[in-house]
């Protein structure tokens, strides 16, 4: 990401062979699963996607994992709660 500046066809690249075919894996996946009661499967895996490039980011790229620490289970088990059960995931 931080070339596609100097060379778009990298970042180019990156999305083709990459973010594409794991976000259709995804979108396919979640369209299947009926249960899930998704109105839109794409938007909810780029949402889950966005979610874990935000942890990865965040902890890994920027090295903040000790100024906005979370436990890796609390996160997956909140994400997949948001996306499984989104009427309880809300507070009231």
């Amino acid at each position: 990401m931080g070339e596609s500046g100097r060379f778009p066809e990298l970042g180019r690249a990156f999305l083709q062979n990459v973010e594409k075919p794991n976000l259709d894996f995804i979108t396919q996946y979640f369209a299947t699963h009926l249960k899930l009661q998704l109105a839109d499967p794409e938007v909810a895996a780029r949402m889950f996607i966005g979610t874990l490039l935000h942890i990865v980011t965040t902890r890994d790229m920027l090295h903040g994992g000790d100024i906005m620490p979370i436990e890796c289970d609390r996160f997956i088990d909140g994400l997949l709660s948001l996306i499984i059960h989104p009427s309880k995931s809300t507070r009231s």
